[in-house]
């Protein structure tokens, strides 16, 4: 056979824990909200990041994440650790940039924090009570639909 080092491997390097990576469901079967606002949100944080001159930190459209109700969904993987949160608008966006991935720390507040992985749901009930408000009651009022989305869209 061939010398191992001159096949080619299939096997990728393993992603850094430091890398960032942003998913932001765009799914439209069931529920058109994502649909709507998932590509509006993928296009606000990578004018962002380019501003910012992060171009190495991938942001992808995926499919259903979980709670049409919450759009936009956004999953953020990043130093070993992915946060989801939901209702993110073009404000928030900006914030997951800012705060999140160029300062380093997860937006954890009512509303907009939906969880962790690798956490139990009794960790992130508490890691959420200690910070500001997160006690209050998680249920917000639907997001706006962008003034360009017809009312068949949704």
């Amino acid at each position: 056979g061939a010398p191992k080092d001159s096949v080619p491997s299939l096997v990728h390097e393993p992603i850094s824990r430091r890398q960032h990576q942003l998913f932001v469901c765009a799914h439209t079967q069931r529920d058109k909200r994502c649909g709507v606002i998932g590509p509006a949100i993928v296009d606000v944080l990578t004018s962002e990041l380019v501003r910012r001159d992060l171009t190495h930190v991938p942001v992808r459209m995926c499919s259903h994440i979980g709670g049409h109700k919450y759009a936009g969904n956004v999953i953020l993987f990043a130093q070993g650790e992915g946060h989801w949160y939901g209702y993110v608008d073009a404000r928030a966006a900006v914030r997951i940039v800012d705060e999140h991935i160029v300062g380093g720390k997860p937006l954890i507040e009512p509303k907009l924090w939906r969880g962790q992985l690798g956490l139990t749901e009794e960790a992130q009930r508490s890691r959420c009570d200690q910070c500001q408000g997160c006690s209050s009651s998680r249920q917000a009022p639907l997001p706006q639909i962008p003034a360009t989305a017809s009312a068949e869209a949704v």
